[in-house]
């Protein structure tokens, strides 16, 4: 795996400038993400990172909107031309989610501006505030409209992605407008051929269809034509690096509830009462790597009034916008979503000629496990070999 192909994320500034200090190849490219809200507009932390030499920052998409007083379409906030003027490149997700829509200073408002919105027009107005990359739960929809829309930049990729019928149905549903004429005139090309792209970024894989971090998750992605997919990192019991979102998510993102290793987790599951929902916590670090292997992927849901672990984890809890049909028993045979090591994702996602965006969430040590720095570490080893020149454009 070239560094090169490699962009290293975290919500936790000093894993960042560790990267760029003790891993400086692997820094180079290292996404600070910002989830606080903290650095919009012309504040002077972006400076700050930039002369730091942090080149990609990845704020969620209501920090580059602001309010609109007329009510109709999407204002950008400045948060992008600040970050572009410093030097910086931005990434945003996910365009799937209205709630990560909401403009930074009018969380209070009813209705995000984004709902109902078409996607396609969110990653237009995205496109053209200067975003270069977006990370997608349904990668199909942002494949699309880069191989449509920008597809002559160099980092499109030689293969051919397979998109399905959800961005057609989307065109379809756009209103009249320029955007709608072009994507319309690629859809009724028969020259046109939709290619992977870095501007395609897989959220925890293709999540709205296959359970997040699997390997059916990621060999979605990686067949919508997402160009870069992304492992969130978790640390076992025993200080293995696996794909998962947080590093206590096992409750709502597994089976563990529906296995005997529930008895393992840090909080065993406590029903509802009148006081209070239930109570669970089941992580990555409670079991060993040999454990986790045995589990299987389930669309993340839960049951805050759950009166048992059953109902806690029933499939009539996952969210009307995902699916089950890939990821547990549904009219036939049970189905086992594959997790995955850090080392696994990345030889599947190199097998098939992609890059790579690993997000080390914030490490808690307990007694006896690795270090943080230990971590880090680790996290450049899982695939590291000597560097080579990027061969298209890294963004």
């Amino acid at each position: 795996m070239s560094v090169s192909r490699v962009w290293l994320q975290s919500f936790n500034e000093p894993d960042v400038m560790y990267w760029l200090q003790n891993e400086p190849l692997f820094g180079a490219q290292a996404v600070m993400l910002d989830g606080n809200y903290t650095f919009g507009g012309l504040r002077p932390q972006l400076t700050r990172l930039a002369a730091a030499g942090v080149k990609y920052v990845a704020p969620p998409i209501g920090q580059l909107i602001a309010s609109n007083p007329n009510g109709t379409g999407l204002v950008p906030s400045g948060y992008a031309a600040a970050a572009i003027a410093v030097g910086m490149k931005v990434i945003t997700w996910t365009v799937e989610r209205n709630y990560e829509c909401w403009p930074a200073e009018a969380s209070t408002r009813a209705t995000p501006p984004c709902k109902g919105m078409n996607e396609l027009e969110l990653i237009d107005a995205l496109y053209k505030m200067g975003v270069v990359g977006v990370f997608s739960d349904w990668p199909a929809t942002t494949t699309f409209y880069a191989s449509c829309m920008i597809a002559k930049r160099e980092y499109a990729q030689p293969e051919t992605a397979a998109l399905g019928p959800r961005p057609a149905w989307l065109v379809n549903n756009l209103a009249p407008s320029p955007l709608k004429t072009t994507l319309s005139s690629c859809l009724a090309d028969a020259s046109f051929v939709p290619k992977p792209h870095d501007f395609s970024i897989g959220h925890r894989g293709a999540c709205l269809q296959y359970p997040e971090h699997t390997a059916e998750s990621y060999q979605a992605a990686i067949e919508q034509g997402a160009g870069i997919v992304e492992c969130d990192m978790a640390v076992t019991k025993d200080g293995e690096i696996v794909c998962r979102h947080d590093q206590c998510d096992l409750h709502t993102s597994t089976n563990i509830l529906a296995t005997p290793l529930a008895a393992k987790c840090s909080i065993p599951f406590q029903a509802a009462n009148a006081t209070h929902d239930a109570r669970v916590s089941c992580c990555t670090s409670d079991l060993t790597l040999a454990e986790f292997k045995t589990l299987c992927g389930r669309m993340d849901s839960a049951k805050a009034r759950a009166t048992s672990a059953a109902d806690y984890i029933s499939m009539a809890n996952t969210a009307p916008f995902r699916t089950d049909l890939f990821s547990d028993a549904h009219d036939g045979p049970t189905v086992c979503p594959t997790l995955v090591t850090h080392k696994e994702s990345i030889a599947m996602i190199n097998a098939a000629g992609r890059k790579f965006t690993p997000e080390l969430k914030t490490y808690y040590p307990w007694p006896g496990s690795l270090t943080y720095d230990q971590v880090r570490q680790k996290v450049r080893a899982a695939g590291a070999r000597e560097p080579r020149p990027c061969l298209s454009s890294c963004f």
